[in-house]
């Protein structure tokens, strides 16, 4: 696992610190703020392995959809692309209606 610390101010830089301390498979990449893209580009470049996954540190796509990506792969897909906006999707649960709009106007 590679966490990608753009710049934060709370204490995740030293607990992913801790974590890999006692797990050789997890490490710290610390990112001066250049924003989300920046920081997903850094992470996904680094990773190793046959499939690389990115989700935000706050789970807001639990870890568990993989389950429904890895099907894609195992067809020969080389990039899948999660959306909790597919599907006939409403607005998410407990995000805010500026949030949605934001997402909305701004991709």
């Amino acid at each position: 696992m590679i966490v990608v610390d753009d710049g934060s101010t709370d204490a995740t830089v030293e607990s992913v610190r801790a974590v890999a301390e006692g797990d050789p498979r997890v490490r710290i990449i610390e990112n001066p703020h250049f924003g989300k893209g920046y920081t997903v580009r850094t992470g996904m470049l680094a990773a190793q392995g046959k499939i690389a996954l990115f989700t935000d540190a706050d789970l807001s796509t639990p870890i568990e959809e993989i389950e429904r990506l890895l099907p894609y792969f195992e067809q020969g897909y080389d990039l899948v692309i999660g959306s909790r906006e597919g599907g006939g999707q409403n607005q998410r649960i407990g995000e805010p209606f500026y949030r949605h709009l934001m997402g909305r106007v701004l991709t």
